[in-house]
């Protein structure tokens, strides 16, 4: 399996739901990449685009 794109809407510090493109190969992979940030509270929502 390739990576595929995937738009993550995190929730950061401020209460702002942000979109963040990662690419990875499955989405537990995205998520770990995403919440590894410093800046990001909570996820959202996780969707493959590509």
């Amino acid at each position: 399996m390739g990576m595929s794109k995937w738009s993550v809407t995190v929730l950061v510090e401020d209460g702002r739901w942000v979109p963040v493109e990662v690419e990875a190969e499955t989405m537990a992979d995205a998520l770990d990449y995403v919440y590894s940030l410093d800046w990001v509270e909570n996820v959202v929502e996780c969707q493959r685009i590509e």
